[in-house]
């Protein structure tokens, strides 16, 4: 008898969990549920700044930050809420993690908590940057809690677009030095003919 309330109060406890969490954290289940399927369609044809310009805003409404960037190989690719020279300048303040976490919280006046996004590899790949909120408070552990669940889909996301990017890049600078080498024998080919016309001219 004493276990018959703990069996019927399990199911209720976990409904009510998830109707508060749908009413009152609104904007974290729906950045939850909906940046996964977002980013799996970026993915297949977006640039990183497209990337960057099209979940930053997102992830900045739903966790109510005043500002927000994006840092792919040492590469700002999106900013909101500062201008881009000014995050510049505070990712450079940034002192060294001691370790790789996902989180790491320190006193960046800009960028208080940066999350560490991974390649395949375990290496940082990126970082996700966030201020503070609007009243100055640091973020509560729902809030981190949704971070945590969209770390991996930007993962994926951010790996695919930057591996692409880099391909793409390189493949241009290919084309342009076969360019460059294509003008330089038509100049040194049109500087032989005309030297064959002189000399056949003078015989």
């Amino acid at each position: 008898a004493a276990g018959i309330p703990a069996v019927l109060l399990t199911p209720l406890h976990g409904r009510m969990s998830t109707w508060a969490e749908q009413h009152f954290q609104r904007d974290l289940t729906g950045l939850k549920t909906e940046l996964p399927d977002l980013l799996a369609v970026l993915s297949a044809s977006s640039s990183l700044a497209r990337l960057g310009s099209a979940i930053l805003p997102r992830i900045e409404e739903a966790m109510h930050a005043v500002r927000i960037a994006l840092l792919v190989d040492g590469r700002l690719v999106g900013v909101r809420g500062v201008s881009k020279a000014a995050a510049q300048h505070s990712i450079r303040q940034w002192p060294e993690p001691t370790g790789v976490e996902l989180f790491d919280r320190n006193d960046n006046t800009l960028f208080p908590l940066r999350m560490a996004l991974l390649c395949p590899f375990g290496s940082v790949r990126a970082w996700l940057l966030l201020g503070p909120r609007p009243d100055g408070s640091f973020y509560g552990q729902d809030e981190l809690d949704a971070l945590q669940a969209i770390a991996p889909p930007i993962q994926r996301a951010l790996f695919v677009v930057a591996e692409r990017d880099f391909a793409e890049a390189r493949e241009g600078r290919l084309r342009r030095a076969m360019a460059r080498s294509i003008k330089l024998i038509e100049a040194r080919l049109s500087v032989l003919e005309d030297g064959i016309h002189l000399a056949g001219a003078d015989h």
